[in-house]
């Protein structure tokens, strides 16, 4: 982390001393944003074949930062969730007492981007987005099972990406971006039980992708808001730790504020 963080500053100083002989075609924007959205996971089904996950939502909030010359900016991005996303809450009745099964997530973003605008209305982009995933899950059976799994899940993802934008007047601007994602994905399973089970790890190749469809509003020349939709897919060949089915969804509002110097 210390090494892609110092490789920010040192891309950001790049275009920042860059922009000392033409300073009025320099800036830099600060922002604060959330991602409000939906985790949908693959179908986890009881003894009779019924789907007993659930969807749930969670907040996600976080500061970013970019600077602009010309054509070109860069910038990082973070976002944390503040609450657990709920993955199931199931209770059984069996014959050895009840069957219970709670499954919770968390999950924390860190993106570093670069781009260049073709024109005033295109962009293209690339960077990296780094997602970090904790997912815990709390098994009982009467007296005679008690099981505590814990899955830590580290995506490394090369982003490419496009995007527009429509200028509504002097004051709304209409925008729309997505990007494709490729990379890796590590996951380390630490598992407790009073029947025991080594802990376990695995790395494989993700994949995924998001699209992101919105409106800003400009309150003054360097201050605007914005709200929209985002759509984000992800996906791995992961075959130890699952049984392949790994596709996992996130949608909902996204909504921030940004600040132009």
């Amino acid at each position: 982390m210390q090494k892609i963080l110092g490789a920010v500053v040192v891309l950001l100083i790049m275009v920042g001393n860059f922009s000392y002989a033409i300073a009025d075609d320099f800036s830099i924007s600060v922002g604060l944003k959330s991602w409000y959205n939906w985790m949908s996971l693959p179908s986890i089904e009881d003894s009779t074949g019924k789907d007993i996950g659930k969807t749930s939502a969670a907040l996600m909030v976080g500061p970013t930062i970019k600077a602009q010359n010309n054509n070109m900016y860069a910038g990082i991005s973070f976002l944390v969730s503040t609450n657990d996303y709920e993955v199931i809450d199931y209770t059984e009745p069996t014959s050895w007492g009840d069957y219970n099964l709670k499954g919770t997530a968390s999950r924390n973003d860190f993106d570093i981007f670069i781009g260049y605008m073709l024109t005033p209305r295109f962009a293209v982009n690339a960077g990296y987005k780094g997602i970090f995933m904790s997912m815990k899950l709390d098994a009982t059976l009467g007296s005679i099972f008690d099981a505590n799994a814990k899955n830590d899940l580290r995506y490394n993802l090369g982003a490419l990406g496009v995007g527009g934008n429509i200028p509504i007047g002097e004051k709304i601007i209409v925008f729309i971006n997505g990007n494709a994602l490729l990379g890796t994905i590590k996951a380390d399973e630490t598992y407790s039980s009073n029947w025991g089970q080594p802990d376990r790890s695995e790395n494989a190749t993700a994949w995924g992708g998001s699209a992101e469809i919105g409106g800003a509003y400009l309150i003054t020349t360097n201050l605007s808001v914005n709200i929209g939709f985002k759509y984000q897919y992800l996906d791995d060949d992961m075959s130890e730790l699952s049984d392949g089915d790994n596709d996992v969804q996130f949608y909902g509002l996204t909504m921030g504020m940004e600040y132009r110097f």
